[in-house]
């Protein structure tokens, strides 16, 4: 899965951030929703976590 974001600094005053592109294919596994339980994994992982902080700290956008 390929997803770009976008969080304009210009004209942008709540920084929101805007997906440009979402390619819902993968070649190594299998995406169907079907085989994932998703309720039993709500938390964050430390890696998803990190990836929250850089975006926060890094590019200024608003979690």
């Amino acid at each position: 899965m390929q997803i770009n974001l976008l969080c304009p600094e210009k004209d942008n005053p709540h920084k929101l951030v805007y997906i440009t592109k979402l390619v819902n294919e993968h070649k190594n596994h299998d995406l169907d929703q079907a085989h994932y339980n998703f309720q039993e994994n709500i938390a964050f992982t430390m890696e998803i976590t990190e990836d929250v902080k850089f975006f926060v700290t890094k590019i200024n956008c608003s979690p």
